[in-house]
């Protein structure tokens, strides 16, 4: 099987884009270090075909998913509001 959209899965139905997961966690004190796509675009052909060649239907969505940049990523970190305040605070006094 290969999961193309999560429509295929009854638990991720109602999804997030990108932009509005971005927006979501910045509301909530948490900044975005990187968002992007998930691909390997030197081993994605290379996945398919073992994949295929293996009948390991893991490897072939991995590399499905690569292919096609289906699968997204984004990285956050707690935004710590005190330890900026007290290095704007030592800024302003110097």
């Amino acid at each position: 099987m290969t999961i193309s959209n999560f429509h295929d899965d009854g638990t991720h139905r109602d999804t997030l884009d990108q932009e509005a997961l971005i927006a979501m966690a910045d509301a909530s004190g948490l900044r975005c270090l990187q968002a992007g796509h998930v691909s390997v675009p030197y081993l994605d052909q290379a996945m398919i075909a073992q994949g295929i060649a293996w009948q390991d239907a893991e490897v072939l969505l991995y590399g499905y998913w690569s292919a096609t940049r289906w699968a997204q990523f984004a990285i956050f970190e707690r935004v710590d509001e005190t330890a900026s305040e007290s290095r704007d605070d030592a800024v302003d006094r110097a």
